[in-house]
């Protein structure tokens, strides 16, 4: 089987091979790693494609049995910063600012 990851607004790196024996025992999986390159909405295009050989390996017929396009949308630094204090609020206050608070307590209870 081979699986194949493409898109021109991104940087793919494959983290698996593309073309894998498939196992009746073991989950065969497919790993990229994906960087946009541009902001906005674009393409990822997934093509999986059967590879059927004989006995002795040698490929006779290639089969594509999937071909989907995915959208992805890229956000701008400044977009997905805010974005994350948004739905991340509590956990900042709770990480950062309780902490800072009972530091200045304590240092201004420790001088008086």
């Amino acid at each position: 089987m081979e699986v194949n990851l493409t898109g021109s607004a991104f940087k793919i790196e494959k983290i698996t091979p593309a073309q894998q024996y498939i196992s009746k025992i073991e989950t065969t999986t497919w790993s990229w790693s994906v960087t946009p390159t541009k902001v906005g909405e674009h393409d990822l295009q997934l093509v999986v494609t059967a590879i059927f050989t004989t006995d002795e390996g040698k490929k006779i017929r290639r089969l594509k049995t999937f071909d989907e396009v995915i959208k992805v949308k890229s956000l701008p630094l400044m977009e997905q910063v805010i974005n994350f204090f948004e739905k991340e609020y509590k956990w900042l206050f709770a990480t950062f600012l309780i902490p800072i608070f009972l530091w200045y307590r304590k240092r201004r209870k420790d001088s008086h």
